[in-house]
């Protein structure tokens, strides 16, 4: 019931015009509430549950799917929180990139064969550009080490002008990462 191939909510055969040809199965946030359509697939729940829903129970190609299909919807160096299907990645969470990031790493230590080949696969990004796995990987580290300043279309249309920019910054004496603002939390953590 968790993991199930679900209409609409993940990738199909064509990503931003692109042939694609990854899986169109899901992992579901939490049922009921979230086990149908463009609100089932959220990338924190999905990568916070990652190893042990996928990794060990030997789930390979669906796992190998899931990384990828999030990679496809990198933008700013952030991982979408909301897939819908890639056609409308919601950005709403600082922490679902470095869950992403976490589940990828796990990926490439408990199963190195296929972990090596994912880092080097190439895969379609919204940009109608083809990047290596371990590219988005860079960009990502990059992007935030840089800092983030963008602004999320896809939020609520209840949403404010400054609730749908995402700011993150990086304390470099820290280490942390921090951003946010009184109405864009960007994160549940």
């Amino acid at each position: 019931q968790m993991y199930a191939e679900v209409e609409g909510a993940m990738l199909g055969e064509y990503v931003n015009g692109i042939h694609w040809s990854g899986e169109r199965a899901t992992l579901a946030a939490g049922l009921p509430w979230f086990s149908s359509g463009y609100m089932r697939c959220w990338g924190r729940d999905t990568f916070i549950a990652f190893r042990g829903f996928f990794l060990v129970t030997g789930r390979v190609k669906a796992a190998k799917n899931m990384l990828r299909a999030f990679a496809c919807c990198v933008r700013s160096g952030l991982v979408p929180n909301l897939l819908d299907g890639a056609k409308n990645p919601r950005y709403n969470a600082r922490d679902a990139t470095w869950w992403w990031m976490q589940a990828l790493q796990d990926f490439c230590t408990l199963y190195p064969v296929e972990g090596l080949a994912l880092l080097r696969e190439k895969v379609p990004r919204q940009d109608m550009v083809f990047c290596s796995v371990a590219e988005i990987a860079q960009e990502i580290m990059q992007r935030h080490a840089d800092g983030i300043d963008m602004r999320d279309d896809a939020t609520d249309n209840d949403m404010s002008e400054e609730g749908r920019w995402i700011h993150i910054r990086l304390d470099i004496e820290s280490g942390l990462l921090y951003g946010g603002n009184a109405r864009n939390c960007g994160t549940w953590m």
